[in-house]
């Protein structure tokens, strides 16, 4: 084998590793990641490694990209650290006060090479910190480039263990548990997972239909901020659960990019929260924002989707503050 030819399989090699490809006019080999889903993979290579502002999964290279930003990703240490990560968030969680409903908490940032997942995801948990104080009430999996090994992550296996983590404290019967999920999703309704240099399997509707199943937790308000999250709903659909997402199945969101603070949906449900009302209402307030903004831009309408199930229905108007101001 010519040595060319072997340094070009190496560097193929380390790419896929990577999660990335090579492109027809990437010639050199050079390291490329994107976001494409299965069904936009012709995409594939569009993108500098963890760099520049990610639109709908492509690079929109005419947005300033971040510079100065350089990290090391220590894979084996982060590996071995997880499990502890993972046990130290549940340590801190605390029994219900059986005396009245509660809250808990679950934040999922799926995508760590974009850091506005995890600042979504933050933002959120901070807005039920202030309704409900959660401490002792929440765990956070965050894929974040620049706190592996610090946070716990998200994968399929670490959620499932916070769902029963999440329940093992709860009133089954009486609290709620509150999930945000923030990250791409696909045209075939999965959720994104995924750290640099780590290979992690992605989030289907079904997958976390199961968890939320087998955790006997009874009353659920699921938050789904991604593309084509309005896929969730059908395989969630339950009386007790709430399930708002970002869009419809078959539609793209926006606002997607490293440098942005939130997502349209994520910025524009904290702004509807603010004011005071029940979570119909917070809806259409959500939905008239993001409508107005993709107007001006003249981008295709997400379509934020909303699901009220009867008995949850029920619950939320006999204990008007548990989502936002009542």
């Amino acid at each position: 084998m010519r040595i060319d030819t072997f340094l070009q399989l190496i560097v193929t090699t380390a790419v896929l590793a990577l999660g990335g490809c090579l492109h027809p006019q990437n010639p050199s080999g050079a390291a490329v990641v994107d976001d494409c889903t299965p069904e936009q993979d012709a995409n594939c290579g569009q993108a500098e490694y963890l760099s520049g502002i990610w639109r709908q999964g492509r690079l929109a290279s005419d947005q300033p990209k971040i510079e100065g930003e350089s990290f090391e990703v220590d894979v084996e240490a982060a590996l071995y650290t997880e499990s502890a990560l993972l046990t130290d968030a549940f340590a801190r969680l605390n029994h219900s006060d059986p005396e009245r409903s509660e809250v808990y908490f679950l934040g999922i940032a799926g995508d760590g090479t974009e850091r506005v997942f995890t600042r979504e995801v933050s933002a959120m948990r901070n807005h039920f910190d202030a309704l409900h104080s959660l401490e002792g009430r929440n765990i956070s999996l965050l894929n974040d480039r620049t706190a592996i090994g610090e946070q716990p992550m998200a994968t399929r296996t670490s959620i499932a263990r916070s769902i029963m983590a999440l329940a093992s404290k709860m009133d089954l019967d009486q609290d709620i548990l509150v999930l945000y999920v923030s990250s791409h999703g696909s045209e075939s309704h999965q959720i994104l997972l995924r750290n640099p240099a780590i290979g992690i399997a992605d989030l289907s509707a079904q997958d976390l239909s199961a968890m939320l199943e087998s955790s006997g937790i009874k009353w659920q308000a699921i938050f789904v901020s991604a593309c084509f999250s309005g896929g969730f709903i059908e395989p969630l659909r339950r009386d007790t659960r709430l399930i708002m997402t970002a869009a419809a199945a078959d539609k793209a969101s926006f606002g997607c990019s490293d440098d942005a603070e939130l997502t349209y949906f994520g910025r524009a449900l904290l702004a509807a929260f603010e004011e005071p009302g029940d979570i119909q209402s917070a809806f259409q307030r959500t939905t008239q924002i993001i409508t107005e903004r993709e107007s001006e831009e003249g981008v295709e309408a997400s379509e934020p989707q909303l699901f009220i199930g009867r008995e949850m229905a029920s619950k939320l108007e006999e204990e008007p503050g548990v989502l936002l101001k009542p």
